[in-house]
């Protein structure tokens, strides 16, 4: 092939490959474009705007206009289409307004969320527990009365006060989270009933003595306001000290409350 085809040929025929010829047609290679760049300088240099007026520049705009338009009327039927298509394949124009009827049902129909069972488990038993349920419901209902403007700082307070209580150092980290959850729901949904079962909840002397221990506590680290202290002097009302009993009076009278709050949670687990 060497001797058959000579050099030149061979060469002619690399340059005039389509992908290198599409290359240097449009270069200085070629001589029928050399003078491009002075004709490309001399149009630089002398370039100006066009007026309104001009033929070739409202030409210029009518097309870029109807191009447009074009490019408009392909989306719109092109959406049209989809949608009809959608409609087609998922339901029919009367089940719009059914569906309207079942959105217009459901907004009438008002739910309860006090008829949730787990909500109506936790509001039935309300009256049943003891120290660390009163304590516990008493932080809560002290920091709603703030505004329910709840910053970290003041629940790392609660959190470290409520950890100091007796009947709370031997819980876990589990039912004191559990715990908290059940008050909340408690003091959001009976604020009032669970104001007035604190007196059966913290029944003993020496119960009541850790409570108001703890409401003092409150009183020296929160920054409360006048509802808050309000508040803090109606649990003072509703939870006076009963009078000295002996040591196993005292003791039969805490150990039912005690056992009621294991039992309650021992329910809800």
């Amino acid at each position: 092939m060497r001797e058959a085809v000579p050099e030149w040929a061979a060469k002619t025929t690399r340059e005039f490959h389509p992908l290198r010829m599409q290359r240097w047609a449009f270069s200085d290679k070629n001589p029928i474009t050399w003078p491009l760049p002075y004709l490309a300088s001399i149009a630089r240099s002398t370039r100006r705007a066009a007026p309104g007026s001009n033929t070739a520049r409202m030409v210029e705009k009518l097309a870029s206009e109807m191009i447009s338009a074009n490019w408009d009327l392909y989306r719109d039927v092109r959406d049209a289409a989809r949608e009809a298509a959608f409609f087609q394949v998922y339901g029919s124009i009367l089940s719009l307004s059914v569906a309207d009827q079942r959105a217009e049902t459901r907004r009438d129909a008002k739910f309860d969320p006090r008829e949730v069972p787990a909500v109506r488990q936790v509001l039935d038993t309300l009256d049943v527990g003891g120290l660390a349920e009163g304590i516990t419901r008493m932080a809560l209902l002290i920091a709603k009365a703030g505004g329910g403007t709840r910053d970290l700082s003041q629940m790392a307070r609660a959190r470290e006060l409520l950890a100091s209580i007796q009947g709370l150092k031997t819980m876990s980290e589990d039912e004191l989270r559990r715990l908290l959850h059940e008050e909340t729901i408690v003091t959001e949904f009976e604020a009032e009933r669970a104001r007035n079962a604190l007196p059966r909840l913290i029944r003993g002397r020496a119960d009541r003595k850790v409570a108001r221990t703890f409401l003092d506590q409150l009183e020296t680290h929160w920054p409360l306001n006048d509802r808050q202290r309000a508040l803090l002097a109606e649990f003072r009302r509703v939870l006076p000290l009963p009078s000295a009993s002996p040591p196993s009076a005292a003791g039969n009278a805490t150990s039912p409350a005690k056992s009621a709050a294991a039992r309650r949670r021992v329910a809800r687990r």
